[in-house]
């Protein structure tokens, strides 16, 4: 930052305390989740109620995310990612995960009063942090007496089985109040064998994309006795499996032995939570209040997998030893080497992750007025918040004790292992040497001093000119300590890669945001922040906010915002980690073991923020309200981390040993490369349309309110660059429309549209909700293209329906205009209330999905044959809520 800017903002800083005034009017958010609407939505989670938004899309993780799931529930704004969102506790900011997405596990629903939701974040305080939304949920402190709420939900098909049950208490004397509060919740989960959609790797596909890792097992060698090559066999249910030369049981492995691992994993992830919460205020003069806020919350969450599908394979020379003293090896009495083995190790059952994350917030302040001037109103807090999570991995093999048991050093506790027996020929003696059990942990703190002040400068002949001010010291640490034996490859199926890290930063920032009225009907809103993190420059953001009113009934509102957002914690600090092994065929056959390393150079990732809203409220027409919402974002210094594509091209194209250095060849074909985040190789666009529509009409005896709320997605232009080669047109790809590792963001639905009605006659409420997500087009996946339709019900890989077509795709060779078609969906829910007024009780019974509606297919989805992220795969479910005042 340049030293002029610093101190204009340093005496701007000074000169503002020493004027007076009134607390500052800061734009109205944009959306507003009322109790109400949490209650009737059916749900038992805050982040499942947010993602139903029409501004809520992207790649979210929720209760559906069983493979790479840990039972979080996160939310993404505009496509651009879950980690740019920035969310408040009564205006405090909470600790995000290790990856740097909010979990709103941590939320129970019982403390909330509403939830205020800014896409267009201009407020000078949390201008570093919410690139693309401020998410502020305000819980309830008006409550006087007891409540008790209790729900219960269930599927159709009798799954999915949700309790819910909560206490409260609010008392209010002179001096102060508190309000205390205990929640607990119980889901169980779907498996995905209960689902048509789920029942198969890929729906209507029988095995033939199944895995091909199988409880038999299948195996790559050259015969130690007549040199034959075996490029990939197998045996067949039911026989003795390959325990001799030349054994007859050898069959050439194909697609229709292919494994259905898709019964044995959970559709919908089960969870419990637990929950306390306590708030109040106690005045200790007529100018000073004390304030204490306090959560506590705790996760269980699971996730369920097909038996472990242990691979060890080298396709580049034999090394896989089966030692002439194992008396399970077939060439028994020499030792029999192999290029690969591929067997699924059923007899140790299922895979399960079992999370325990507990959640943490403390904090404590002072709130006073002074008759400084015109007055002036300030607070002073101390907060303090952490995430400690516990995973629990279990029934994994370790493959190093598989080569120990296979080869001829299996001594002391050591049990020689069959595998080439077939299933069920791995006995409990042999699981107890082999077998795994795991534990990580990962621990995120956020720890901040804020001081806030607010007044009227002076007072003009167009209004008041309002101040806020502050300044807010912050560190943010944390780490993830992974089990030993992810560190060393031991696991043969690790689903994350290990970002192992510890380190911590801290931040010094002020801020000032001034409300000016210009003219009668023109209000300006400024705001600046100066941040000053330890690990790069200091930088400044802000924005500037025009409130226009040319008639009573229309309001115009212009913004610009910059927005700074805060690297997260592993790219900064990570230690040297292995992140997986990538393989190469063309133009020569290469192995990449690339291992990631955090860059503690990075800088701030900055974003660009434009709105116009306008807001329409016709005097001819009683109760009709209209908004239109324009936002476009733009950045184009991303924190991103580099490709092994990425590296590939700098190096061969520049030659310079930034790129070159981070690889070292190991033999001919295989070579160790480190990657790490840089600034500036990936950007994006955004355009988005809102437009929202309310008509509220009342008789003598009935309320109605209809609503319809649109998002339309005009531009979701993400980039990447592919390497240093500028000289070359084709350096950067539009990632939407491009498949294929690391350089791939998912099309998404260009249009969601939520309508309501509510109606509300007397003591008997009614609502009815209909969700729309457009249809969209999507990469269409190669595999799916070999597919043959066929009817013949005992045929191997079962039925595939005449009228099955994945995709279209063009005659030109290696076009990229495969795609296919998702269509549209339309989900309707309805529930009904009463409020039981002699008996200070409410009881709800709701509906959702009211029309059994099955999710479209996708064939990008990672598994269930849908996209988990956007649509809802329970299907019918039927929810009961009764709450009671005391």
């Amino acid at each position: 930052m340049r030293l002029s800017n610093f101190i204009f903002l340093t005496v701007f800083f000074i000169f503002s305390v020493s004027v007076d005034g009134n607390v500052l009017k800061s734009p109205e958010p944009d959306y507003v989740i009322t109790k109400e609407q949490i209650l009737r939505s059916g749900y038992t989670g805050l982040g499942e109620i947010l993602n139903e938004l029409v501004i809520a899309n992207g790649e979210s993780t929720n209760r559906f995310t069983n493979h790479n799931g840990d039972g979080s529930v996160t939310v993404d704004f505009n496509n651009i990612g879950k980690e740019s969102l920035l969310v408040l506790l009564n205006g405090s900011r909470l600790t995000k995960k290790n990856y740097g997405a909010f979990d709103f596990t941590n939320i129970p629903i019982s403390i909330i009063e509403r939830v205020e939701i800014h896409l267009v974040n201009n407020k000078g305080q949390f201008v570093t942090g919410g690139a693309t939304g401020v998410i502020n949920i305000i819980t309830e402190n008006s409550l006087d007496g007891l409540r008790i709420d209790t729900y219960y939900g269930l599927s159709e098909r009798g799954d999915a089985e949700s309790q819910n049950y909560s206490v409260s208490y609010g008392k209010e004397s002179e001096k102060g109040r508190v309000n205390i509060s205990s929640e607990f919740s119980k889901s169980k989960p779907i498996f995905a064998r209960d689902r048509d959609i789920s029942a198969l790797p890929v729906y209507g596909t029988g095995v033939n994309l199944g895995s091909i890792i199988t409880p038999q097992g299948s195996f790559q060698f050259v015969d130690p006795i007549t040199g034959e090559f075996y490029s990939s066999v197998t045996t067949l249910l039911g026989t003795n499996g390959f325990n001799e030369p030349n054994d007859p049981d050898l069959i050439p492995f194909t697609s229709d032995l292919r494994y259905n691992y898709a019964p044995e994993n959970y559709l919908l992830t089960p969870q419990e939570k637990y929950s306390l919460y306590l708030n109040g205020n106690y005045g200790l003069s007529n100018d000073l209040t004390f304030s204490a806020e306090l959560l506590f919350n705790r996760r269980k969450s699971e996730q369920m997998l097909a038996p472990d599908p242990m691979s060890i394979y080298n396709y580049y020379s034999p090394v896989i030893v089966i030692g002439s003293s194992n008396p399970y090896n077939p060439y028994y009495g020499q030792d029999f080497r192999l290029y690969s083995i591929n067997r699924r190790i059923v007899e140790l059952g299922n895979r399960f992750y079992n999370q325990e994350s507990d959640t943490y917030f403390y904090k404590a302040g002072l709130q006073g007025q002074s008759e400084i001037g015109k007055g002036w109103k300030w607070k002073a807090n101390i907060s303090f918040n952490k995430n400690n999570e516990t995973v629990n991995f279990s029934r994994f093999v370790d493959t190093e004790r598989v080569l120990t048991a296979l080869g001829n050093n299996c001594a002391g506790d050591c049990v020689p292992l069959n595998l080439f027996g077939g299933s069920g020929t791995i006995t409990p003696e042999m699981l107890d040497y082999i077998a795994y059990e795991g534990l990580s942990e990962t621990n995120t703190k956020v720890t901040s001093f804020q001081f806030h002040a607010s007044s009227t400068l002076a007072e003009l002949s167009s209004g008041s000119l309002d101040l806020e001010m502050g300044y807010e010291y912050r560190k943010h640490s944390g780490y993830y300590r992974p089990d030993a034996a992810l560190i060393n490859g031991n696991i043969s199926s690790r689903l994350n890669p290990y970002y192992l890290y510890d380190g911590s930063y801290h931040v010094n920032e002020v801020f000032a945001d001034f409300d000016i009225p210009i003219y009668e009907n023109l209000d300006m809103y400024a705001s600046t922040k100066l941040s000053k993190y330890d690990f790069t420059n200091a930088e400044l953001s802000g924005g500037i906010h025009f409130r226009y009113k040319p008639l009573n009934s229309l309001t115009l509102d212009l913004g610009y915002a910059r927005v700074n957002n805060e690297p997260k914690l592993y790219e900064l600090f990570m230690q040297e980690s292995f992140i997986g092994l990538i393989s190469y065929y063309l133009p020569v056959n290469e192995d990449y073991y690339l291992s990631t390393r955090g860059n503690d150079d990075l800088s701030l990732e900055k974003f660009d923020n434009f709105s116009l809203n306008i807001n329409y409220r016709p005097q001819w027409f009683d109760g009709l309200e209209m908004d239109l919402l324009l936002l476009k974002q733009l950045s184009d210094n991303l924190v991103t981390l580099e490709s092994i594509d990425y590296l590939r091209s700098s190096c061969r194209y520049t030659g310079e040993p930034l790129y070159c250095d981070r690889f070292t060849q190991i033999d001919q074909y295989t070579y160790e490369a480190i990657t790490t985040f840089v600034n500036g190789i990936r950007s994006f666009d955004v355009f988005n349309i809102g437009y929202n529509l309310k008509y509220k009409v009342s008789t003598d005896s009935a309320e109605y309110i209809f609503a319809l709320n649109n998002l339309y997605i005009k531009n979701n232009e993400i980039k990447r660059d592919l390497g240093a080669n500028r000289e070359h047109v084709i350096n950067s790809i539009t990632l939407a429309d491009s498949l294929g590792g690391y350089d791939v963001e998912r099309e998404i639905p260009r249009l969601k549209t939520n309508f309501t009605i509510d109606m509300k006659i007397k003591d008997f409420s009614i609502n009815y909700q209909a969700r729309y997500i457009s249809g969209f087009e999507e990469e269409c996946d190669s595999n799916y293209l070999t597919i043959i339709p066929n009817t013949d019900p005992i045929a191997p890989g079962g039925v595939v329906p005449e009228d099955f077509q994945w995709c279209t795709y063009a005659s030109t060779p290696n076009s990229r205009n495969n795609r296919r078609h998702v269509g549209g969906t339309t989900y309707h829910d309805l529930n009904l209330s009463y409020d039981w007024k002699q008996y200070d009780s409410k009881i709800m019974f709701g509906i959702e999905n009211v029309f059994d509606k099955t999710p479209p297919l996708s064939s990008t989805a990672n598994a269930n044959s849908y996209l988990t992220h956007i649509y809802n795969g329970t299907g019918r479910y039927y929810w009961l809520r009764f709450s009671k005042d005391f």
